[in-house]
């Protein structure tokens, strides 16, 4: 689960070309009803992500859901409406990387 730790130290501290290396080339992510593939698509989300709000994530637990398949249940806190939720981040990995990530409540 070393990829989901860099994942989340990378996304912490804004480094969205770090984000996107922990995907594999043809990795995805669904994320508020939109789909990104690829490395570059993967950056430019975490760019506008990281523009529109000021959060933090804490990671509560990690667990193993099969094969190759991990869920992070994660508090997030920020000044976007509402100003606190908590969000599940489904990952598939693949070949040392993250090939899927799903987030979402």
């Amino acid at each position: 689960m070393d990829q989901i730790e860099r994942y989340f130290t990378a996304a912490e501290g804004h480094d969205h070309e770090a984000v996107a290396r922990c995907f594999t080339e043809d990795g995805t992510v669904s994320d508020e009803g939109h789909t990104y593939r690829g490395r570059s698509e993967i950056r430019g989300w975490r760019e506008a992500t990281a523009g529109r709000w000021t959060y933090t994530v804490t990671v509560l637990d990690t667990a193993h859901t099969g094969g190759d398949d991990y869920e992070a249940h994660t508090l997030v806190r920020g000044d976007f409406p509402g100003g606190e939720v908590r969000l599940t981040y489904g990952f598939t990995l693949r070949d040392g990387l993250i090939a899927g990530l799903r987030i979402g409540e």
